[in-house]
């Protein structure tokens, strides 16, 4: 009996898919000119999930930079491959990346060559309590 439940559990998460398990984060993405440094403005960037049998996958995101090469997007740490494109330019990396930010290496095969090349950085927010150890104003006042 035990082993048709769990013959029917393989089963039934191999045809279906299984459940992804994530979180969602506003990530700051920022866009700049490789070679100078120079914030670039009104870039289109998106972000997306590669995914397969997934019941629940993380939604895209998208937005434009503004004048200081800034967009917040709002990001999973999904465990199956993240993409983001910035201006026709592709970039792939993984849910570390996400939680702890950083530079993200462009990805040549699929970049349109038409477009200029960008460079983009991620930023997480951090959370507004405060460390351990700290007092927050608000308690200090008490």
């Amino acid at each position: 009996m035990v082993w048709g439940r769990c013959i029917f559990a393989l089963i039934v998460c191999s045809s279906v898919g299984c459940m992804a398990k994530y979180s969602m984060r506003p990530v700051d993405v920022v866009v700049t000119n490789p070679k100078t440094n120079e914030p670039i403005a009104n870039v289109p960037v998106s972000v997306g999930y590669s995914f397969f049998k997934v019941p629940n996958p993380p939604q895209q995101a998208e937005g434009t930079t503004d004048e200081n090469g800034r967009v917040v997007l709002q990001m999973a740490d999904f465990d199956r491959g993240i993409h983001l494109t910035a201006g026709g330019n592709w970039f792939y990396f993984d849910a570390l990346r996400v939680r702890g930010g950083g530079s993200l290496k462009r990805w040549e095969p699929n970049s349109d060559k038409t477009q200029p090349e960008v460079a983009v950085r991620l930023v997480p927010f951090t959370s507004a309590l405060p460390a351990i150890g700290e007092k927050s104003e608000k308690l200090a006042e008490k």
